[in-house]
C-alpha cells in the first residue's frame, strides 16, 4: 500500500486518512463505477481547497491534482502518466487509461471464425509451451504468443513462448478489475481491451495448479497468500461479459493449433522424462553413450 503522508505537527490529524483500514475502503469506494463524478470537477474543487503545495516535490511540474490520485490509488514508483491530450472522464476511466496507456491493439489477420478454445496453462505447458514473464511495464496489458527456436531443429515440432506481463494481486484488485470491465461494456464496446485480457487469463486458469504455474514462472505476484482464490477471482470476472476477441484471437488460434499437433506432446513429454534437470540430462547423454559403444564393440567382435 502507498505510504500515509505524514502531517505538519501544528496541522489537524485526518482520522480516515491514518486509519489503514478506512483508507483501504476509501480506496475502493472511490474506485467503484456507481461511485464516480466527473474528473474536471472534482478537479475545480481541489484548486478551491488552496492544498495545491501539499504533493510530492519530485512531481511539482505536474498537475497537483493528478500526483494526488497517483499517490493515493498507486502502490508503487515510477509513476505512469496519462496522455496529455486524453481526456479523463472519472477515476475508474482514468485508471484504464494508465493501463493501456502503452497498449497496442493486435492487427486482425483475415477473418475471425469461432473463437478457439485455449487450452488451461498446465496442459499447454505439458504440450511444450513455455510461460515467460513479458512487460513489467503498469501500462501495458500485451499478451503475445512467438515461435521459439527447437533445440533439435525439427520443422514439424515447433514451440511456443507465451510472454505474459506481470498481474500483481492484491486485495483490491478483484473490485477493480470488475469496475474497469464493467466501464468497458458500457462506454469502450468496441475497445474492451481489459476484458479480453481477463477472458484471456481465464481461458488460462481453471484450478489452482494453473495459478502456481503461473506464479512459478513470476507471471503473477499473489498478495493474497491462497493461490485458490486468484483461480476463483479469474473465474468469476468474466461471468456475464461480453468481449471482443480481436486483441487474443491470433493467439488463442496458435495456442489450439499447438495443443493439438501430437508431436509437440511427445516432444515435450520426451524433455520431461529424460532432460527435466542437469542429472537427468547427464544420465541420458551417458547412457546414450554407452549403448553406442556397446554397438560399436560388438559390430567389431561380428567383424573379428
Amino acid at each position: 500500500m502507498p505510504k500515509v503522508k505524514k502531517m505538519p505537527k501544528d496541522g489537524p490529524v485526518d482520522f480516515f486518512l491514518h486509519t489503514p483500514r478506512m483508507r483501504v475502503a476509501i480506496n475502493r469506494d472511490l474506485q467503484l463505477l456507481e461511485n464516480q463524478l466527473p474528473y474536471a470537477l472534482l478537479q475545480k474543487l481541489f484548486e478551491k481547497t488552496g492544498l495545491q503545495n501539499v504533493t510530492n516535490e519530485e512531481y511539482t511540474d505536474n498537475d497537483p491534482f493528478l500526483i494526488l490520485y497517483l499517490e493515493f490509488f498507486l502502490y508503487r514508483k515510477p509513476y505512469v502518466f496519462p496522455n496529455p491530450k486524453y481526456q479523463i472522464q472519472h477515476f475508474t476511466d482514468l485508471r484504464r487509461h494508465l493501463l493501456l496507456k502503452n497498449f497496442r491493439p493486435e492487427k486482425e489477420t483475415g477473418e475471425m471464425k469461432d473463437l478457439p478454445i485455449a487450452p488451461i496453462a498446465t496442459k499447454l505447458h505439458r504440450s511444450g509451451v513455455k510461460f515467460k514473464m513479458g512487460s513489467e511495464d503498469q501500462s501495458s496489458l500485451k499478451i503475445s504468443c512467438k515461435d521459439v527456436k527447437n533445440a533439435i531443429r525439427i520443422p514439424w515440432i515447433k514451440e511456443l513462448e507465451l510472454q505474459i506481463p506481470r498481474f500483481e494481486v492484491y486485495d483490491s484488485t478483484e473490485c477493480l478489475y470488475r469496475n474497469m470491465m464493467a466501464l468497458e461494456q458500457c462506454h469502450y464496446p468496441g475497445e474492451t481491451h481489459i476484458c479480453d485480457f481477463i477472458g484471456l487469463m481465464d481461458f488460462l486458469i481453471d484450478t489452482v495448479e494453473d495459478v502456481d504455474l503461473l506464479v512459478d514462472e513470476g507471471i503473477i505476484v499473489n498478495m493474497l497468500g491462497d493461490n485458490a482464490a486468484i483461480a476463483k477471482m479469474f473465474n468469476n470476472l468474466c461471468l456475464q461479459i461480453n468481449v471482443n476477441p480481436s486483441d487474443s484471437y491470433n493467439i488463442r488460434k496458435k495456442l489450439k493449433e499447438h495443443y493439438d499437433n501430437p508431436w509437440n506432446h511427445t516432444m515435450a513429454t520426451f524433455k520431461t522424462v529424460y532432460f527435466s534437470d542437469i542429472w537427468k540430462g547427464t544420465a541420458t547423454v551417458a547412457a546414450v553413450i554407452l549403448l553406442v559403444l556397446t554397438f560399436i564393440q560388438t559390430v567389431f567382435s561380428i567383424v573379428k
